[in-house]
């Protein structure tokens, strides 16, 4: 039960930002800016796929990182720093990433993004 309470509390979340969140100072310029291209992207080509990718913020070792989830791309998650720096985790690093960070906030997602719950 608490997993389908979780659940349905991320997905009124989701729901609840997904007009703008991009828009919080907080969120550093080149997020906005990707944002927004891949919004045009969206817009041109709905075919892309970029519509089931969502951007994510977590806090670790003291600074913001965001995940961008797109599960089109086959690489992966990738995680970049607050300068927007990809981070190139060996396997171990994301293992210690994923454990350790915490404070999830939405950012953004695409139309057609399933979050999954873990």
């Amino acid at each position: 039960m608490k997993k389908y309470l979780v659940a349905l509390a991320l997905m009124f979340s989701l729901f609840s930002c997904k007009d703008a969140p991009y828009m919080d100072p907080d969120e550093p310029d080149w997020l906005k800016q990707r944002i927004q291209a891949d919004e045009e992207i969206i817009k041109s080509n709905p075919q892309s796929g970029l519509d089931a990718a969502a951007w994510l913020r977590f806090e670790w070792q003291g600074g913001y990182y965001f995940d961008y989830i797109n599960p089109a791309n086959s690489s992966g998650i990738e995680t970049y720093n607050f300068k927007g720096e990809l981070i190139p985790f060996a396997t171990d690093g994301r293992e210690t990433y994923e454990k350790d960070r915490c404070c999830e906030h939405v950012v953004w997602t695409g139309s057609k993004y399933v979050p999954t719950v873990e």
